[in-house]
């Protein structure tokens, strides 16, 4: 059996891993947020350039709902892909008490990754769905622009635990202020992030809001109305554990 130089094989499990990536929806940031790295780090490991612990490689397979063998060995089958990314993506989504549905129904809402849902309500187009889920056992809105997404990072902790499935409404009501919206927040000219924060006015700052996670150790910030807008607002939180 011919044996795999180390650097083929780093090459091989980083472009396994950008693909199942891809494939659960994500993008490099939000996994890499996921996985508590940084984006660049996640980058490397993409592109085969840095090596791999046992452990760091076990992470990133659960996260992507795959065995930790499945990244060294040969290529995941195409037609096993969707099953794949579907396992990732909806990962604690049943326990939460919700129906998966392949075809929209009486009483079900989207599922959707989160980025995908910001990026599509910042150009005012619908949300995308991955697949549909009816909210068993407790009171559903199906409102037009009703959707469901999961939350990473560990930035609204406790209320919305890193991974936590949430159902947001599009577009947010004009009582937004003081709950907890998505928002698309600009960075500079040229970049945008999507964030999951509780929204006010800033005290004493005419026109101005402030964006506040949850959690200790994040910062607060002020931002002037122009350089956030609030795409849906929270209307409640389906996962209780990460």
């Amino acid at each position: 059996m011919e044996r795999t130089a180390p650097r083929e094989l780093l090459r091989r499990v980083g472009r396994r891993v950008a693909g199942l990536r891809a494939q659960c929806g994500l993008t490099q940031e939000a996994f890499a947020t996921a996985l508590g790295i940084a984006t660049k780090n996640l980058q490397r490991i993409e592109s085969g350039r840095q090596n791999l612990t046992l452990a760091s490689l076990d992470a990133i397979a659960s996260r992507l709902g795959v065995e930790a063998q499945d990244l060294l060995s040969q290529p995941i089958p195409d037609d096993a892909r969707p099953r794949v990314a579907r396992t990732a993506w909806l990962e604690g989504l049943a326990a939460c008490g919700v129906e998966l549905q392949d075809e929209p129904g009486p009483g079900t809402l989207p599922v959707t990754p989160l980025q995908a849902a910001a990026e599509h309500l910042a150009r005012a187009e619908a949300v995308p769905p991955l697949l549909y889920a009816k909210l068993t056992g407790r009171p559903s809105r199906t409102d037009k622009g009703t959707f469901v997404a999961r939350v990473l990072g560990g930035s609204m902790a406790p209320w919305i635990p890193d991974g936590g499935w949430c159902v947001f409404r599009a577009p947010a009501s004009l009582n937004v202020l003081g709950g907890i919206a998505l928002l698309s927040v600009r960075e500079s000219t040229d970049q945008t992030r999507y964030v999951v924060c509780r929204v006010d006015r800033a005290a004493g700052k005419r026109a101005r809001l402030r964006i506040e996670p949850l959690a200790p150790g994040f910062a607060e910030r002020d931002v002037a109305p122009a350089d956030a807008s609030v795409l849906a607002e929270l209307v409640t939180v389906l996962s209780t554990e990460s």
